[in-house]
C-alpha cells in the first residue's frame, strides 16, 4: 500500500524576490551587520528543532531529511520509494511527529510550506552568529522584557516587501519560544502518548455513560476500578448498602447496573470484553501517565477526519506483540464507535 501523499498535494509558497537591504536610520550600519545574523539563526535554531523530533529515534538513513523542507519533500513526492524500501511504519511516524509540531505552532501562524521554505531564505541571507552568545543574550533579555526581541527584530529585517519578510521573522521566534517551552514538559514515546490518549478517551466515555448523573460521591478513576466495586452488587443491594460502601439506594444502583449492561452490548460487536480490556485500559494508563494536550488531541481528530487507517496502522506498528495489537484496536474501534454513535470527535475529553 502506497502512503497516502502525492504529488498534487505538496505546493510550496515562494517568498517574494528578496530588496536590497535599507539601513534603517536607527542604528548604525556595524550595529546592523553585527545582528543580522541572529534572524539566521532564529530561522535555523526552530527548523532543526522541528527536524530532530521527527527523525529522533529512527533509522541512521532518515538523517539525511536535513530540514523541514526535506520532510515535506519525503512525505509529499518520496513516500513511496521511502515505503518500499524501510516499509510504511516510519513513513507514518514521521507523518504524525509532524503533524504534531505544526498542531503546536499553528496558533502562532506557521505554515510548513511556507516557512520551510522561508527559513532556508533567512539562513542563506543573513547566515548563522559565529559565536551563540546573540541567541542567548537575546532569549535571556526576552524572558524579562517579552517585547524585546521583537523590538529588536523590527530593526533587523527588511521592511521594503510591505513587511512580508519582518511578519514571517516574527512568526519564527514566537514559534521557537513556543517550540521550547513545549520541549521541556516530560517527554513520552509515541507507543506511550498514543495508547494513552486512546485508553484514556474510552474510558471516560465508558464512565460516562455508566455514570452519568449518579457519580455525585463515586470516585473511580478506571473502568476497571468500577468494576471492582461492581462485585456482588447484588448481595449488597440485599444488604442495604450498594458501591462504595454507602448507604444503598436501590433504584440507583439498578440503574447503573442497567447502563453497564446497555454499554457492554455496545461494544461487543467490536470485540470488546470488560474482563479483558478493562484491566488492560488501566495497565496502559498506568504505563503512560497523564493524557495528551489540547495541540495532540486536534492534530489526533485530525488524522481521524483525514484518513483513520493512518492511526489505525499506526497502532499495529507500534504495539510489541500480538496481544497487545489486538487489545489496543479493539479500543480504538470501540473509541471510533462512539464518535460515530455520538457524532462527535474522537479524542474530546482533557
Amino acid at each position: 500500500m502506497v502512503f497516502i501523499f502525492s504529488k498534487e498535494n505538496y505546493k510550496m509558497e515562494k517568498a517574494p524576490s528578496e530588496p536590497d537591504n535599507q539601513l534603517l536610520p536607527t542604528h548604525s550600519a556595524s550595529y546592523l551587520e553585527e545582528w543580522r545574523p541572529l534572524i539566521g539563526d532564529i530561522a535555523h535554531q526552530l527548523d532543526q528543532r522541528i527536524r530532530h523530533h521527527v527523525i529522533s529515534d529512527l533509522p541512521v538513513e532518515f538523517s539525511k531529511l536535513y530540514d523541514v523542507v526535506a520532510i515535506l519533500h519525503l512525505l509529499y513526492l518520496d513516500n513511496e520509494s521511502v515505503c518500499q524500501r524501510f516499509g510504511e511504519r516510519f513513513v507514518r511516524i514521521i507523518f504524525i511527529r509532524l503533524m504534531e509540531i505544526l498542531f503546536l505552532l499553528r496558533d502562532c501562524g506557521y505554515s510548513a510550506d511556507v516557512h520551510g521554505p522561508f527559513s532556508q531564505q533567512m539562513l542563506t541571507k543573513y547566515g548563522r552568529p559565529e559565536s551563540s552568545k546573540y541567541f542567548m543574550v537575546v532569549r535571556l533579555c526576552a524572558q524579562h522584557d517579552p517585547d524585546h526581541v521583537k523590538f529588536l527584530l523590527t530593526d533587523l529585517t527588511d521592511n521594503d516587501d510591505g513587511g512580508w519578510e519582518q511578519k514571517n521573522v516574527f512568526i519564527l521566534s514566537d514559534c521557537l519560544d513556543t517550540f521550547i517551552r513545549w520541549s521541556r514538559q516530560p517527554a513520552s514515546t509515541d507507543k506511550e502518548k498514543l495508547f494513552g490518549e486512546i485508553s484514556h478517551q474510552l474510558e471516560r466515555r465508558i464512565m460516562k455513560n455508566i455514570l452519568e448523573g449518579d457519580n455525585a460521591d463515586l470516585k473511580v478513576e478506571s473502568v476497571q476500578d468500577f468494576l471492582d466495586q461492581l462485585l456482588n452488587c447484588q448481595m449488597q443491594i440485599n444488604s442495604g448498602f450498594g458501591i462504595c460502601a454507602r448507604k444503598c439506594n436501590k433504584e440507583r444502583e439498578i440503574r447503573i447496573l442497567k447502563r453497564s449492561l446497555r454499554i457492554f452490548l455496545f461494544l461487543r460487536p467490536y470485540g470488546y470484553v470488560f474482563e479483558e480490556h478493562a484491566p488492560f485500559s488501566r495497565h496502559v494508563m498506568d504505563l503512560c501517565g497523564q493524557p495528551g494536550d489540547h495541540n495532540y488531541r486536534a492534530m489526533l481528530n485530525w488524522c481521524a477526519g483525514e484518513d483513520i487507517d493512518i492511526l489505525r496502522d499506526l497502532l499495529s506498528d507500534l504495539a510489541t506483540n500480538e496481544i497487545e495489537r489486538r487489545n489496543i484496536l479493539v479500543l480504538f474501534d470501540c473509541l471510533e464507535a462512539f464518535s460515530r454513535f455520538y457524532n462527535c470527535f474522537m479524542f474530546s475529553y482533557d
